[in-house]
Order: C-alpha cells, then sequence, then structure tokens
C-alpha cells in the first residue's frame, strides 16, 4: 500500500467536502433546535397491480443510492414512468443536486433556478425490450456515469445502452408468496449529478438500496 499516496488522498478528501459538510451541520443544528433550514416530506409508499406488472417484467428497476446523498437531502422525490411497446422511460426526479463545493453548489442552484424554475434534479433512462418483450438493454442518453466516482469534480454526461444481463439483480416479494418473489435490476447512482451505472464505482461508500418503491410514482 503506497501509504504517502493515500494520505495525500485523504487530506484532498478532507478539504474538498469539508465545507460543503460544515454546511450541512449548520443545517443539521438549526434541526434539531427546531429551526430547519431546508424541508424534505417523506417519500409515500406506494403499490399496486400496475407496480407489480412492471416488476414483473424486470422494468421497474431498484435505484441504489450512496447514503451521503440521502443524509444531504438529495435523495429522491418522484419516478414517472412512461409505457411504450419497446418498453418503458424512466424519469427519476431527485429532491436537489448539491456540488461538493457549498459555494458552487449555491450558484448551481440559483443558476437552475433561473434556467429551469427549479432546484430538483431530473434524469431519464430507458428499459427497452426484445421481440417477446423481455427487458434487453437499459439506455442512458446523457445519463451514463462510464467509471466516474461520487466526488467527481466533473462528471462526464455519458451515453451508452448496457445490455441488462450486466446488471445486478436484487429478489423483492411482492407478497407473502415466495412465489412472487422478483429479479429487479439494481441501477447504480455513482455520482453527485446522479449519473446511473451498471456497477458501484463507490464500493467504499455506503449505499442504500431502494428494494421496494419508497418513493411517490406516477405510471402514464
Amino acid at each position: 500500500m503506497n501509504w504517502p499516496q493515500c494520505v495525500v488522498d485523504w487530506l484532498v478528501m478532507r478539504l474538498y467536502w469539508g465545507p460543503f459538510q460544515l454546511i450541512k451541520l449548520i443545517e443539521w443544528i438549526a434541526c434539531i433546535v427546531g429551526v430547519p433550514l431546508r424541508r424534505r416530506r417523506e417519500p409515500t409508499q406506494v403499490e399496486g397491480w400496475r407496480v407489480i406488472k412492471l416488476m414483473q417484467r424486470g422494468l421497474l428497476p431498484v435505484l441504489a443510492l450512496p447514503k451521503i446523498d440521502l443524509r444531504y437531502g438529495n435523495g429522491i422525490k418522484r419516478l414517472y414512468v412512461a409505457e411504450f411497446e419497446g418498453g418503458v422511460e424512466l424519469t427519476v426526479v431527485f429532491w436537489d443536486e448539491d456540488r461538493p463545493n457549498p459555494l458552487l453548489s449555491i450558484l448551481y442552484d440559483m443558476f437552475r433556478a433561473v434556467l429551469f424554475a427549479r432546484i430538483e434534479d431530473v434524469e431519464t433512462f430507458h428499459i427497452t425490450c426484445d421481440e417477446v418483450g423481455n427487458p434487453s438493454f437499459i439506455e442512458f442518453h446523457g445519463t451514463y456515469s462510464g467509471k466516474a466516482p461520487y466526488y467527481a469534480r466533473l462528471p462526464q454526461h455519458c451515453s451508452r445502452a448496457v445490455p441488462f444481463e450486466d446488471f445486478p439483480l436484487l429478489q423483492s416479494c411482492t407478497s407473502d408468496s415466495v412465489s412472487d418473489e422478483q429479479n429487479m435490476p439494481v441501477v447504480w447512482v455513482n455520482t453527485w449529478n446522479h449519473a446511473f451505472g451498471e456497477s458501484n464505482n463507490n464500493p467504499q461508500a455506503a449505499k442504500r438500496l431502494r428494494a421496494r418503491v419508497t418513493f411517490s410514482i406516477t405510471i402514464q
């Protein structure tokens, strides 16, 4: 192990994330004393036959988010699912998109508020099916992370159609019957700007698997 390089990497990470974590600490203290600076409503649990049908077909993925993103209030607000003949379009709405540098993050929020009239982050990808209706590819158009880690300063907006079998599968039981267990693809959120991938680019960071639909979902 290259100890000098490890020490340098540790110091760079602390200096890089330090100001951002300080802002979040102030927000946490404000919440403790009863003056929350930002509010995040608890997501609504949604179950239904259309959701179960999507799970049975492998068209509703499990989204794996870093705990740091959830802790800083950037979790999932809503998932929109639009079915079409060859698969589904999934649009994920995150509460926010915070840059690691707090000053740049504030400016970035102001820019998005003016340009898009919102601070939520909206990312879309597609699951396409073969001729018999089985998932074949998950397509990312400008939302693919590549090999970028969560703390990458300028993560690229990559595009790629990833074979469905490249994604790990997670069993989720839609009822009390073992026969109703479904294998759902795990899509990893790998970067702070919520780019997706088929593998975990941050094995050292804790992830939170959303095995069930624990956020508001709209199916069109």
